[in-house]
């Protein structure tokens, strides 16, 4: 019984060449860029750099941005230029442009996005 399972083992770990397999669709395979860090807040608190941001390009446009919070929750939003929306079915945000950036309000979540990339 253990010749077996060490030859299944054997099999197995041949078979495994580390390379990731074609999954026939464009762009799915391609490394993803390392995230971003902006400046966030949730509440009142003070904006600081502690949230990490994946971005995507958009169907029809713009980005679609995944804004990760250290305690593990995230808003999804797309970004075209200076217009923001909401993709996970909270409130609508609200944006004021700045010199840095755009200052976007979600609810009590608040981010300093950069207008241009």
């Amino acid at each position: 019984m253990r010749i077996s399972s060490a030859l299944l083992l054997l099999i197995a770990l041949v078979g495994c060449d580390g390379a990731p397999e074609d999954s026939g669709f464009p762009g799915t395979n391609a490394a993803a860029p390392a995230p971003e860090r902006i400046a966030c807040a949730r509440g009142e608190g003070p904006l600081a750099e502690q949230c990490l941001v994946e971005r995507s390009p958009a169907p029809g446009g713009g980005e679609l941005l995944v804004i990760h919070h250290g305690d593990g929750g995230f808003r999804r939003l797309r970004q075209a230029g200076a217009t923001v929306e909401s993709l996970d079915g909270a409130v609508a945000p609200t944006v004021e442009m700045r010199d840095s950036g755009l200052d976007v309000q979600v609810g009590q979540d608040r981010y300093r996005l950069p207008t241009a990339r």
